[in-house]
């Protein structure tokens, strides 16, 4: 085994032993060996990092390693049900490298290539010594071996894009990069020697390339995910099974993981069937079952920084639609495919696209509009918000602590008070002309709920629905809330509209306290916008 190529499969072995178990994506190598020896070989997945995408590439390396026998490790998963099982199990020479790993082995990006072109020859030249004679690339070499041999490689490239990421001031480093990659698998050269090419990263092949990009390769990314929308993350019944099995709620698993979803239009015995996926951060449900509670687990904050002063900036209102998803809103936006990376004509449309490649929005291609996932991101953006000083963010924020607690103790002076507050710091981007608007203000006000409600909008209720709910989570304690929102009206008539529509069999089978608020907005008042209205009632 090498460092570069036949690597074994001691990787995916200890994965598969791990304490917390494993989740079968084994189906993926399904549509891989379908692809492979195809035009359709060259296959580029990104994800948000912690999606799953290095244990598939493990898992892949395993399988098609000839240096190694991975019938045991496969035997029982799903892709042993597969008609090409034996055909691919253990036949190709693998080169595979995490990327980020192999750059941290020189100190300078513009020695990334040579050291790669050094180390893969050698090994290259031990198992093929007479075939890579005279050679002096591995492209070469390989280009050699195919031709004297037949052998075609598997090649594995995990987090391809870190090198933009760690020599991001070194465009040197990058081209010669993208060069190496060009020469490795585009020709007709690489068409011969190339089995498969499958590379993962977070943003796509097209967000860097500035000449003739790797356009051989097909890209599996968030706004286009068929046929790969299962195997990156995990799906609704995979944590309903974890959530099971480790005594957790799964309730509150979706709440915090969910919510990325996929909607995808597969080829079904002939017919277009349209479905959709939806998926749960998996390295965040794993931390939530290790460490016995629901927390944010999102460490890649940091991934924000390619975009942070453009949010700070404000550039095209960004800031402006990010307060409007932590207030629970959604956003509309146009995808974006990227010739480069940032530049100064970076857009509002670019913005938003890149901040659903790293994971932060979640796009609905049927509605063209885009909305924060989780009650993981949303903190997690709440987190990005206080480090880069969004000071207004912050403030409406902390308000939101005091709100909550006037709403639960009856405190009308307060709670409208907190909403004058919230308008004025959001003053530059809401525009108040309707409800709908108003019930922004009031969402944004909730954002602290989160930790310890459901909160609903627009709650089907009676005879109506319920403006805004909030039921309280198992064992908080807590009264659960029913605001009903008027404009230029009065804050008495939402509380008998809430009496007279019977909004509170929306807690049929909630037994307890419920406090009654009805908030009105007066668009003619300079000082107190807003007034309020609290009521109790007991059920049970």
């Amino acid at each position: 085994m090498g460092l570069y190529i036949d690597q074994g499969n001691s990787n995916f072995r200890e994965t598969l032993n791990s304490r917390f178990g494993f989740v079968d994506k084994s189906g993926l190598l399904s549509h891989l060996n379908r692809m492979l020896c195809t035009d359709q070989k060259f296959v580029c997945v990104t994800r948000p990092r912690r999606f799953g995408k290095s244990l598939a590439a493990q898992m892949l390396c395993a399988y098609y390693d000839r240096s190694c026998d991975s019938h045991e490790l496969f035997e029982h998963l799903e892709i042993a049900k597969d008609e090409t099982f034996e055909t691919h199990l253990n036949k190709y020479p693998v080169i595979s490298f995490d990327v980020q790993e192999a750059r941290s082995r020189v100190k300078n990006g513009i020695d990334f290539v040579p050291m790669l072109q050094e180390k893969i020859g050698a090994e290259l030249r031990k198992c093929w010594p007479s075939e890579t004679a005279g050679s002096v690339t591995i492209q070469e070499m390989m280009d050699h071996i195919n031709e004297k041999t037949g052998t075609q490689f598997v090649v594995c490239l995990d987090e391809w894009h870190s090198i933009y990421r760690m020599d991001e001031d070194n465009e040197k480093a990058q081209e010669t990069w993208i060069e190496f990659l060009r020469a490795l698998f585009k020709g007709p050269a690489a068409k011969r020697y190339i089995a498969l090419a499958y590379m993962t990263g977070v943003l796509p092949i097209r967000n860097y390339a500035s000449e003739s990009p790797l356009n051989n390769f097909y890209e599996y990314n968030v706004f286009d995910t068929l046929p790969f929308e299962s195997y990156y993350g995990f799906t609704l019944e995979e944590v309903k099974s974890l959530c099971h099995r480790f005594d957790m709620d799964f309730d509150e698993m979706k709440r915090w993981y969910d919510g990325y979803r996929f909607d995808v239009n597969p080829l079904i015995d002939g017919k277009r069937v349209k479905r959709s996926v939806s998926i749960s951060n998996p390295n965040s449900v794993v931390q939530a079952i290790l460490g016995g509670c629901f927390q944010c687990y999102w460490n890649n904050t940091g991934a924000l920084k390619p975009v942070e002063n453009y949010i700070k900036l404000n550039v095209d209102g960004v800031k402006d639609a990010i307060v409007r998803m932590i207030a629970g809103e959604s956003c509309r936006f146009r995808q974006v495919f990227f010739n480069k990376a940032f530049n100064s004509k970076t857009s509002y449309d670019s913005i938003m696209t890149m901040l659903t490649h790293l994971g932060y929005i979640n796009y609905n291609s049927q509605t063209g509009m885009g909305h924060i996932p989780n009650e993981e991101i949303r903190e997690a953006m709440y987190q990005a918000a206080e480090s880069n000083h969004w000071d207004g963010v912050l403030r409406s924020i902390e308000a939101s602590e005091k709100f909550i607690d006037h709403l639960i103790h009856g405190d009308e002076v307060g709670v409208a008070a907190i909403l004058d507050k919230i308008h004025c710091e959001l003053a530059s981007i809401l525009t108040f002309n309707d409800e709908n608007t108003l019930a922004c203000v009031v969402m944004y006000a909730c954002y602290t709920a989160r930790r310890d409600f459901f909160v609903f909008r627009e709650l089907p209720s009676g005879v109506g629905f319920v403006d805004i709910a909030l039921i309280p989570l198992p064992s908080r304690g807590l009264p659960a809330v029913l605001v009903e929102l008027k404009w230029d009206k009065t804050a008495d008539t939402a509380i008998k509209q809430i009496y007279n529509r019977k909004y509170t069999s929306a807690f049929d089978d909630y037994q307890g306290e419920i406090v009654l608020v009805g908030v009105n907005y007066n668009k003619e008042s300079k000082d107190k916008m807003h007034e309020c209205k609290i009521e109790r009632v007991v059920k049970g």
